[in-house]
């Protein structure tokens, strides 16, 4: 899966840094809630959402995904 990038502020391409702007590059920012977890949860296999992007995921109330993924990597880390 490529890079998916989002342009900063000084017009240079990052990785997405809130979860508006993540739904937006997915294509996914009219879906239902229900829709967009399953799309995010599978973006999150294959990203490190970045510090900005967890606290936005998290005020935004997709913050279960986070901690299904953080549970996942403990698991697999011991």
């Amino acid at each position: 899966m490529g890079a998916l990038l989002a342009i900063t502020a000084a017009g240079e391409p990052g990785p997405p840094n809130t979860l508006p702007r993540l739904l937006h590059l997915l294509h996914i920012e009219a879906q239902s809630a229900h829709q967009q977890q399953s799309v995010l949860r599978h973006w999150l296999d294959y990203h490190d959402p970045s510090p900005p992007l967890r606290v936005s995921m998290r005020a935004n109330g997709f913050g279960l995904l986070l901690n299904e993924l953080d549970a996942a990597r403990r698991a697999t880390s011991s």
